[in-house]
């Protein structure tokens, strides 16, 4: 989960979400570690809401971490730095 500022790059934070969420579409297409990819964006303002949120599936840990270092998950870690303020994580293990 994340969450974006008010304002970032000249855009609105609605303007960034969106960019956020193309460039996120993207990355099933190019890391075949990823097995499900769902991804969106809140919609009921709260006090202590995320913007957007992932959830992803691997097939093993292994996986995961070919995605964590994949050239494409670091470029989209590169372009959205100055959108975020917070990240949250959990892996979890079925």
């Amino acid at each position: 989960m994340w969450r974006l500022h008010e304002q970032a790059d000249g855009r609105s934070k609605k303007e960034n979400i969106k960019i956020f969420l193309e460039q996120l579409a993207e990355l099933p297409d190019q890391i075949p570690q990823i097995i499900s990819f769902n991804y969106g964006a809140n919609s009921i303002e709260q006090k202590e809401q995320a913007d957007v949120v992932l959830i992803a599936e691997f097939k093993d840990k292994q996986a995961l971490e070919a995605y964590r270092s994949h050239p494409a998950h670091m470029e989209f870690i590169e372009s959205i730095k100055s959108f975020r303020y917070e990240r949250r994580v959990v892996d979890i293990e079925y």
